[in-house]
């Protein structure tokens, strides 16, 4: 299916990279990209909370609903984001208690301080990076579309 996609299209690419750090593997997986894409386009991730149940109650509804198959569906409000993003702060969990990492890698990040509340602060920096290029709620009121196809 070609379908034209916006600036949503960035907010699920932030989701699949944050599911992915949170919980060490991406939330659609098979042996092949055919298969992958299929995943994509048919089936649902596993819920993240399910994976790692300390993830902090926001963090994880802002993936989930960064996640929606359809971007219409998708959360895309600046504010709503931030508001989800928001609610993890403060929250750490030991996101590499079970990991298959090298043990001189996994002592180096924890000493570095990985964390839920890292990983939400760095998500707010990537989101105010792209809010500074792209004001969602004028993308969004204004129904801009990028020349892009998906």
């Amino acid at each position: 299916q070609k379908k034209p996609f916006d600036y949503r299209i960035d907010i699920y690419a932030l989701a699949i990279t944050a599911y992915a750090m949170l919980t060490g593997k991406t939330p659609f997986r098979a042996s092949n990209m055919l298969a992958i894409a299929q995943k994509i386009i048919k089936e649902e991730p596993e819920d993240i909370k399910t994976l790692v149940p300390d993830v902090p109650d926001g963090l994880a509804e802002f993936i989930k609903q960064a996640l929606v198959k359809d971007p219409k569906q998708r959360i895309s409000s600046w504010s709503e984001i931030q508001k989800l993003l928001a609610a993890g702060k403060g929250n750490k969990i030991d996101l590499l208690e079970n990991t298959d990492m090298d043990m001189a890698v996994v002592v180096k990040l924890k000493t570095t301080g990985i964390d839920t509340s890292l990983l939400v602060k760095e998500l707010n920096q990537v989101l105010k990076m792209h809010h500074a290029d792209y004001d969602l709620e004028i993308v969004e009121k204004e129904k801009v579309d990028l020349d892009f196809t998906l």
